[in-house]
């Protein structure tokens, strides 16, 4: 029973990667690029109090992991002109957490005056599940509030710093959790664009074409 536990658990987590590889393929095939991030979780950035910080069956304690990472959350050095990022200085990537679960987490500092930034959208009637401050439908109350903060990955230095646009303190300055050669985060295209950073996609090849035929339907 042991030996198909491990056996289950190792399929488990090649399904898991396969499908975010698929996303990020679909990323690359519509857009310029996909994005996955490689990491490792240990057991204190997934539990607290034997409480869960994050609800993410990608991310487990103790373990490495890939995961997608949407476009639209990425960043890069605007100097950088290699599609793998190769002469890029920095990387950025975003991502939204519970306000309490960021304020009680170990890896955070500088978080005593911490406010939300983002709240969850709980209006539904319109399709939209989540909005920035400031629209007239979300509820603020305490178990919606969000922080939107950044993980700034600088390769020259190898420091990785995490930031709030709201918050006058970084939550976190420190050295990479990992030795990498790179940066966490591996791109995939299609077509090389030798002179520009973006790559360019199967879609915008066609699109030109693709457009006039619709005209003509």
């Amino acid at each position: 029973s042991i030996i198909l536990e491990m056996l289950l658990n190792y399929y488990y987590k090649e399904l898991n990667i396969k499908r975010q590889i698929d996303k990020a393929l679909m990323d690359a095939l519509i857009g310029p690029w996909g994005i996955v991030q490689l990491g490792y979780t240990t057991s204190t950035e997934k539990i607290k109090d034997d409480e869960l910080l994050e609800v993410s069956e990608l991310i487990r304690e103790e373990s490495p992991y890939v995961q997608r990472i949407s476009p639209l959350d990425f960043r890069v050095d605007p100097e950088a002109k290699d599609s793998h990022l190769e002469d890029a200085r920095w990387t950025a990537t975003r991502w939204i957490k519970p306000l309490e679960d960021v304020k009680r987490h170990d890896r955070y500092k500088n978080t005593a005056k911490l406010k939300s930034n983002f709240t969850v959208d709980t209006d539904y009637s319109d399709g939209s599940f989540k909005s920035p401050e400031g629209n007239s439908k979300m509820t603020m109350t305490s178990d919606w509030e969000r922080i939107e903060g950044w993980d700034i990955w600088d390769k020259k230095t190898k420091r990785l710093l995490t930031l709030v646009k709201t918050h006058d303190k970084f939550l976190y300055e420190g050295d990479w959790p990992l030795d990498l050669e790179g940066f966490p985060q591996e791109i995939i295209y299609f077509n090389e664009n030798p002179d520009e950073l973006f790559p360019i996609s199967d879609v915008e090849i066609y699109q030109t074409e693709q457009d006039e035929l619709n005209r003509i339907r």
